[in-house]
């Protein structure tokens, strides 16, 4: 199964970008990747950024990024299968995630160019 992997990105202090949250998923030998200024959680509604596909090495790695980028810590990672969707120009994902801290429905809906929408609900068993 693929997976996916949240990290905590903290930012150099004299960098413009703030510290965010990237939510990453392995598909075709990329991370399929976006930025959230909040931790998604198993119920969670906000916007998210995309941002260019990352390699696969961050599903793994804590540490310093390369390039005075700051660093990155995990904070949840899984597995996930598609519901919906998972090819790399769609302009919407549903996802299940499955981690040691969520069982969830994710829904990323692009809403402009790099704006998108995410979405998470426990998942509904019948």
């Amino acid at each position: 199964m693929p997976r996916f992997v949240v990290l905590k990105h903290t930012m150099p202090v004299d960098s413009e970008r703030p510290d965010h949250f990237d939510i990453m998923f392995e598909h075709d030998g990329v991370l399929l990747t976006w930025e959230s200024s909040s931790l998604i959680s198993n119920r969670f509604d906000g916007k998210c950024t995309r941002l260019c596909d990352h390699r696969l090495h961050y599903l793994d790695f804590e540490g310093a990024v390369s390039g005075n980028r700051g660093e990155v810590k995990r904070v949840d990672s899984g597995t996930y299968h598609a519901i919906e969707n998972i090819l790399p120009d769609a302009n919407c994902y549903r996802l299940h995630i499955s981690s040691d801290q969520m069982d969830t429905e994710v829904c990323l809906q692009q809403i402009e160019e790099q704006k998108w929408q995410i979405s998470c609900r426990p998942l509904q068993i019948p």
